[in-house]
């Protein structure tokens, strides 16, 4: 595994998400995932189940 430094910038290995550079702020040994947080205007969008 991987250690991540926190602050650093990462890319995100998500389609909608690839150009977007996202800090890495923390890591959840439960779920064994990184925290990150995504810069600029991209917000991620829920689409609704019809």
């Amino acid at each position: 595994m991987s250690e991540f430094m926190i602050g650093s910038s990462v890319q995100v290995q998500e389609p909608t998400k690839l150009q977007t550079p996202a800090l890495v702020m923390g890591y959840d040994p439960t779920s064994e995932q990184y925290l990150v947080r995504f810069e600029g205007a991209n917000k991620p969008t829920i689409q609704p189940t019809n």
